[in-house]
C-alpha cells in the first residue's frame, strides 16, 4: 500500500506550517502547498494527491468550492475543509462538492 499524499491549501501561513508539521508527523506525504486558488488548482491536477485539506476561505480567482468543483472535474479527489469560522453557511454551502469532512481550527 502507498503512502496517503496530501496537498494543503491554506492561507495562513501559520495554520499552513502547523498542518505541515502535522501531515508530516503522522507520517503522509506532503506533495504541496499553496496560499491560493489559483496556485493550488495547476499543482493539484499535475499532481494527483490522495487528500485534499482546504481552508474554507481562500484566496485566488476561484473560492474554495469552485476551486473543488473545477478539480473533480479533472481528477477524483477526497477534500477536507477547515475553518476558523464558527458560522455554519460556509459548511452548507460546502456539502455540494462532497467533502469527506469539515473540522474547525484551533
Amino acid at each position: 500500500m502507498s503512502q496517503l499524499s496530501i496537498y494543503i491549501i491554506e492561507d495562513e501561513f501559520l495554520y499552513a506550517n502547523q498542518l505541515m508539521i502535522l501531515v508530516e508527523e503522522l507520517g503522509y506525504k506532503l506533495v504541496g502547498t499553496a496560499n491560493n486558488s489559483d496556485t493550488a488548482y495547476g499543482e493539484i491536477v499535475k499532481l494527483k494527491p490522495d487528500l485534499l485539506l482546504v481552508d474554507i476561505n481562500i484566496n485566488g480567482s476561484k473560492d474554495c468550492i469552485e476551486l473543488i468543483e473545477s478539480i473533480k472535474k479533472e481528477i477524483e479527489i477526497t477534500s477536507i475543509f477547515i475553518t476558523s469560522f464558527t458560522d455554519q453557511t460556509p459548511f452548507e454551502r460546502a456539502k455540494k462538492v462532497n467533502p469527506y469532512a469539515s473540522l474547525n481550527k484551533p
